[in-house]
């Protein structure tokens, strides 16, 4: 499934961006790399000076150590999407470089280590990040969330994390969704929430060790919202 658009961006001249979707067609993991080196170098059959920009490949049966070291050169990624495979391996910081990226979906994998500021560093035009159904450690820290200021979806769910709910969470105003739920979180639901978010429909935190009350206006608009504690 190709698609087309065309490119305004001044640095990639009057080139065409290609978004290639392989979603559910079982795509053969023994050729990871190689078929990703193909895609770096446009050589799909959609012709050269051909930009990818989108690459779906979500539930394919994918597995192996880790995503390959090529998929770097997709500098004009702006979704990756490789949910539902059999992935493992530590996320690479190299994600810090899709300075373009908008959704990145790596959940439901077995991606493990500790999360930390250098996967998200730069990020600041993504909008999707799904890395729920994991093995992933470490703590959400202001850190790991600082520069993803145009952040709607938040997906950790179900993996090791640890820590409290970072205060930061209440200054992302563009949040619609967070899910956090199925972790060892702590501590209380930190009032940066309340009232200061103002396009929040979803809040999943079950599932942790969290204390303490609610806050009362954690939703500005509570006609549309969901809460699971």
């Amino acid at each position: 499934d190709v698609q087309e658009e065309s490119n305004n961006t001044t640095d990639a001249g009057k080139n065409k961006r290609q978004k290639v979707g392989l979603a559910g067609d079982k795509f053969n993991p023994e050729n990871m790399d190689d078929d990703f080196s193909d895609f770096a170098d446009s050589d799909l059959g959609l012709g050269k000076g051909r930009i990818i920009t989108g690459l779906k490949l979500f539930d394919n049966g994918l597995a192996g150590d880790n995503l390959p070291p090529e998929l770097v050169e997709l500098k004009y990624l702006h979704i990756l999407d490789v949910g539902s495979n059999s992935l493992v391996g530590t996320i690479n910081s190299y994600f810090s470089q899709f300075t373009h990226m908008r959704e990145l979906y790596l959940n439901r994998n077995g991606f493990h280590g500790k999360i930390d500021a250098n996967m998200t560093k730069g990020l600041t035009k993504l909008k999707v990040l799904s890395l729920g159904h994991n093995f992933l450690t470490g703590k959400v820290d202001d850190q790991f969330l600082r520069d993803l200021t145009s952040l709607e979806n938040l997906s950790l769910e179900y993996n090791q994390l640890s820590g409290i709910i970072p205060t930061i969470l209440g200054s992302m105003k563009a949040l619609q969704h967070i899910r956090l739920g199925g972790n060892n979180l702590r501590g209380k639901i930190p009032l940066s929430l309340e009232n200061n978010l103002p396009n929040l429909q979803r809040l999943w935190l079950q599932e942790n060790k969290l204390t303490g009350t609610i806050p009362s206006s954690i939703f500005c608009d509570t006609s549309s919202t969901l809460v699971d504690l």
